[in-house]
This record gives C-alpha cells, structure tokens and sequence, in this order.
C-alpha cells in the first residue's frame, strides 16, 4: 500500500492516473477542479485510509497483487483505460489493447 500519512486525501481520475501529492494536480476553469496534469479528466477523491481498505477489500476478495498494480500506477496516465481494466488485462481477462509496460 502507499505510505502517505493518515487522514491525507487521495486524489483518483477516470485515466487511472491518482496521486497524494495535489500538487501535481492541474486545476480546471474558475472553480479550480482538480484533474489529470495528462488527459485533463477530473476526478474524486477519498482519505487514504478509504484508499487502502478498498484495496485491501479487493485483494482479499480473490485478487492477490492488486495493492501492487495500482501501486504501479501511481500519478500514471492512460486516457481512457480505466484502473479495473488494466487489472484485467494483468490478470489475463482481456487480451487485447493492452497498454505496454503496465501492472
């Protein structure tokens, strides 16, 4: 799991892009929505301990090395290709259109 500080919150796009660092983040329109510093999607957020427990949860649930994948993913954009698909793909449930060198 990420070693951020409890209680920070975690930001996380549509792109599978997240990050704990806000700063990173580009500010959209005059409401400064957060979005991806990439694709420019927004996105939600949640504290860090929601993070890890829903990561956690999954991991029990039958998914051994998801922790890992979306460590990997960390402040990594894909556009479109949501986080739960490039876990498939990982996982070998689907094939095609596999971004190289990802979880």
């Amino acid at each position: 799991m990420n070693e951020v500080a409890k209680g920070k919150l975690i930001w996380y796009g549509l792109c599978t892009y997240w990050t704990d660092d806000w700063d990173n983040l580009n500010l959209k329109g005059s409401q400064g929505i957060p979005s991806c510093p990439e694709c420019e999607n927004p996105g939600f957020q949640m504290t860090v301990q929601e993070w890890n427990e829903g990561i956690e949860k999954y991991e029990a649930d039958g998914n051994p090395g998801y922790g890992e994948c979306i460590a990997e993913l960390k402040e990594k954009c894909h556009g479109k290709t949501t986080i739960l698909e490039l876990w498939e793909i990982k996982k070998g449930v689907l094939a095609e259109g596999s971004p190289e060198g990802e979880c």
